[in-house]
């Protein structure tokens, strides 16, 4: 499964409530994409630890200018990956202030590396 960011993973964390709920149904509901079925295929079945897998991943807040595009998300991931760990999603959030850099947020620490234009009265 490719990175994901966090809004992505709430996504995902209801998709497997949806699974977990008709499990025993014999119709697949239309809400679940094919790449979480194709995914719970790869991990057999067991919705109960990929949930909880989910549910145990670590956030690190990245404020910046503009919405990031596909290609962005996965160079920011390959970096979390690489230089924090494998279980860590990014909460993207965009602030139209920002000119240049990011704000970030890690483990209840704030770090500002952006430029943020201020408006004069």
């Amino acid at each position: 499964m490719d990175y994901l960011t966090k809004d992505q993973v709430d996504i995902l964390k209801h998709e497997i409530d949806i699974l977990m709920n008709s499990k025993y149904q014999s119709k697949t509901n239309e809400l679940v994409r094919e790449t979480t079925l194709q995914e719970l295929e790869k991990r057999k079945g067991d919705l109960e630890n990929w949930k909880l897998e989910i549910e145990n991943l670590r956030v690190l807040g990245l404020t910046i200018a503009n919405e990031p595009t596909r290609s962005n998300v996965m160079i920011y991931g390959a970096w979390v990956k690489k230089n924090i760990g494998e279980d860590v999603i990014m909460d993207i959030t965009i602030d139209s202030r920002i000119v240049a850099g990011a704000q970030i947020v890690w483990n209840g620490k704030y770090k500002d590396y952006a430029y943020v234009q201020r408006l004069l009265s």
